[in-house]
C-alpha cells in the first residue's frame, strides 16, 4: 500500500528497485509517476491551465511594478 503519491520517489522505486517489487506495488507506483505527469514531457491539462493563468497574473503583477 502506498502512503504517498510522490511523484520522484515512485520514479527512483522504479528505476532503482523494480526487479524487487511485486506486480501490485509496481502497478501502484507506475499509477502515481503517471498521474504525477513525470517522464511524460507534458504537464497534466488541469496543471497546465492552472501554471498558464499563474504566469499570466505574476507577468501583470511584474509589468505593473517594473512600470511605476
Amino acid at each position: 500500500m502506498l502512503r504517498s503519491a510522490d511523484g520522484y520517489a515512485a520514479r527512483e522505486l522504479l528505476d532503482t528497485a523494480r526487479n524487487r517489487l511485486s506486480a501490485a506495488q509496481v502497478t501502484a507506483l507506475e499509477s502515481v509517476r503517471h498521474d504525477s505527469g513525470l517522464d511524460t514531457g507534458m504537464l497534466p491539462s488541469p496543471f497546465q491551465g492552472q501554471l498558464n493563468n499563474a504566469l499570466d497574473i505574476s507577468g501583470r503583477v511584474m509589468t505593473r511594478l517594473l512600470t511605476r
